[in-house]
């Protein structure tokens, strides 16, 4: 599949953050979708898709880090190849989980020519029922786990939520396999930026227990690659891209230092 740093996240036993799998064995729009960019929690460049050379390999990853500890797991990967015809821009992504309940991604987008680019960061969740409050999107159904998708960099970002549409595209669909119908209606989050040079998104994923609205109370910059996050039990988690990893400190209400993580490219 044409999905390299597609990212699932499962949250209290329950899918929040979908991949369809591709979807039944056939040949239709529905299992093209499934298995290409365009259904895939990554980023397209200019609206177009990964195009990277298929092919089985039993040979290691070399472009990837991969660190677990008890306190947390990093995650990080490149995608340098193909978008369409051409090769506009690369794409690093670096994932953080702060165990056991904090998610923060960061996409860092770097174009290899001189020209302005369009990129969009797609996040898939399994269900058709979300609220938006401002820029956060936050899963609404009852009696289940959800997601909150906290964009924390919004200036400039636009924000939209598709589901179950057909055209111009397929947007906000579960593909399942193996039972009828295939596929059923969810929605696709949709980050836009543009612009010239190195382009950022940095995204908290927040899953919720049941019954759980968005706990989010503000989010507030405080400086290149950092971000406040206030939360509704009084805490704050700063978050920051540094160098070539990221950090979360959590503040708590009586102004203690809670859980404080970081973790790099290189391991450490």
């Amino acid at each position: 599949h044409q999905d390299k740093l597609n990212l699932m996240l499962w949250a209290y036993g329950r899918e929040v953050l979908l991949d369809t799998g591709g979807g039944p064995y056939e040949q239709s729009k529905w299992r093209r979708y499934g298995v290409d960019t365009f259904s895939h929690n990554t980023v397209l460049v200019d609206g177009l898709p990964q195009r990277r050379k298929t092919a089985f390999s039993t040979e290691p990853l070399t472009d990837v880090t991969w660190v677990s500890t008890d306190d947390y797991d990093f995650a990080a990967g490149i995608y340098d190849e193909k978008y369409g015809e051409g090769t506009p821009a690369t794409h690093v992504r670096r994932v953080l989980f702060v165990k056991p309940d904090l998610f923060l991604v960061w996409d860092a987008l770097t174009p290899k020519d001189g020209t302005a680019h369009a990129y969009q960061a797609r996040w898939h969740v399994k269900t058709p029922n979300t609220v938006r409050d401002g820029a956060i999107v936050t899963t609404a159904d009852g009696d289940v786990p959800n997601l909150a998708v906290v964009p924390l960099w919004a200036d400039d970002l636009d924000v939209q939520v598709v589901s179950a549409q057909e055209e111009p595209e397929l947007l906000g669909w579960w593909i399942r396999k193996r039972v009828q119908p295939s596929a059923v209606p969810a929605a696709t989050v949709l980050h836009d930026r543009q612009g010239e040079g190195a382009q950022h998104f940095l995204t908290l994923l927040l899953p919720l227990k049941s019954g759980q609205g968005n706990p989010v109370i503000s989010v507030a910059v405080t400086g290149d690659l950092s971000v406040d996050v206030a939360l509704e039990d009084g805490s704050t988690l700063r978050c920051s891209g540094k160098g070539e990893g990221l950090r979360l400190t959590e503040m708590l209400a009586d102004g203690t230092v809670g859980r404080d993580t970081q973790a790099n490219l290189n391991g450490s």
